[in-house]
């Protein structure tokens, strides 16, 4: 029992998932000009609880319209920060997450 919850652990810090380790964060944007510079989308969505805590996380600042001001893209990413950021609930196709609800 001992090798495996060793082997475990090696493998949760080899992919970021340990407690404490740091997270690989992916954004992508496009070179349209956001009403917020890229930074400022992600701490919004992260202060929201939209980002993973732990091991790797998503943004697809793709998805916000071109045209917003600052206040209209702060709105945007809270209203749609699940979409965004990757979220299981939001890429389940009945909307409980891939566990099925558990």
């Amino acid at each position: 029992m001992r090798a495996i919850s060793s082997r475990l652990n090696k493998l949760e810090h080899k992919f970021g998932m340990a407690p404490g380790d740091r997270i690989l964060m992916i954004v992508t944007a496009s070179a349209t000009k956001l009403g917020l510079d890229e930074d400022t989308c992600v701490k919004i969505l992260d202060e929201a609880g939209f980002l993973a805590t732990h091991g790797i996380a998503s943004v697809d600042l793709l998805q916000i319209p071109s045209g917003l001001s600052a206040t209209e893209t702060k709105r945007y990413l809270l209203k749609n920060g699940a979409e965004i950021c990757g979220s299981r609930l939001a890429r389940s196709p009945d909307g409980v997450g891939s566990a099925g609800g558990q």
